[in-house]
């Protein structure tokens, strides 16, 4: 791990601790099910608020039996099917242009909107500009992702 580490580092090292990161947030579902899961959300539940959590798409994401297996294989991993955290739901709202303030339902969310928020939660693109506080290099956790 140590010596992947460091040929990690040089790596980052020669790109000058730049470059950009494609984030899947549910790796278990691809962005055109999110799309059609979200155009659903405004077809179907129009009145229903968008800051509040992300909706479930326990029909597309990891099956029970699958989760369970995670879980016995290590039980510090939570795993809850087709959602990503409500913080981290906020955040893919406001990079998709969804102000949290307004608390807006998904009947109000133009086709243009929804479409780049399925595109946050599957290819979501973070660029990392610089090592992080304590200018270690373990991780992107360590990283500055704007």
């Amino acid at each position: 791990m140590l010596r992947l580490s460091a040929f990690g580092a040089n790596v980052l090292a020669q790109m000058n601790y730049e470059f950009e990161c494609l984030v899947n947030w549910i790796p278990e579902v691809e962005t055109k099910d999110v799309l059609s899961h979200f155009e659903y959300m405004k077809s179907k539940q129009p009145q229903k608020s968008v800051i509040k959590d992300f909706p479930r798409l326990t029909d597309l994401a990891m099956s029970e039996e699958e989760e369970w297996e995670q879980y016995e294989q290590d039980p510090a991993i939570s795993t809850q099917r087709g959602t990503v955290p409500k913080r981290l739901w906020q955040l893919l709202l406001l990079r998709a242009g969804v102000d949290p303030a307004t608390t807006p339902a998904w009947g109000e969310l133009k086709n243009e909107v929804i479409a780049k928020l399925a595109r946050e939660v599957c290819e979501g693109r973070f660029k990392v500009q610089g090592r992080g506080q304590y200018r270690d290099e373990v991780g992107l956790g360590a990283f500055c992702c704007r």
